[in-house]
């Protein structure tokens, strides 16, 4: 997962300016994007960690890194936001080390099943025929979950779409 993670990462980093220029017709600096990738990458190591800790039967580690990761997320948003005047860099910033934190607190409640230096390459072919009907799945799921914003944004714009997700969040 970590190495699939990482590479998936480095992937869409390199495809940065494609997605800049597609989605955001080039509005947004390169930054927001390293940020949210890197935040992206830690939370592959996080949850790989709790799902090793769930495995394991470890509720109150599970539990505990869920929640700082959630505390810690809320304090440095809060944080970059408002007493630091970052604005939208500042949540970026927030959720990005908050995860970077919870990361490596995460690997070190597993350290003891940790084990980088192999890599099970025969098991690889048994988990991608298992995964990829999964993977397909999710990607459909998730598509469709964002087929109303994309119509949106098409037929109405970024304000419109900002108005529908802000009234989406309270009815929530």
């Amino acid at each position: 997962r970590i190495l699939m993670g990482g590479i998936t990462i480095s992937l869409i980093t390199l495809f940065t300016p494609l997605i800049n220029s597609l989605f955001f017709s080039n509005k947004l600096n390169i930054t927001y994007f390293l940020i949210a990738f890197l935040e992206a990458l830690f939370l592959v190591v996080i949850n790989q960690s709790i799902e090793v800790l769930r495995l394991i039967f470890k509720p109150w580690k599970y539990i505990l890194i869920v929640g700082i990761k959630t505390i810690l997320s809320c304090f440095l948003i809060l944080l970059f936001i408002f007493r630091l005047e970052n604005g939208v860099i500042g949540y970026f910033l927030g959720t990005s080390i908050s995860s970077f934190l919870v990361a490596i607190l995460s690997w070190f409640l597993i350290k003891e099943y940790l084990n980088l230096t192999k890599l099970h390459f025969q098991f690889w072919p048994m988990l991608v025929k298992f995964g990829f009907p999964l993977f397909l799945g999710g990607l459909a799921n998730y598509f469709m979950s964002i087929n109303d914003r994309l119509f949106i944004q098409n037929f109405h714009g970024f304000q419109e779409l900002g108005i529908f997700r802000s009234e989406e969040h309270t009815s929530e």
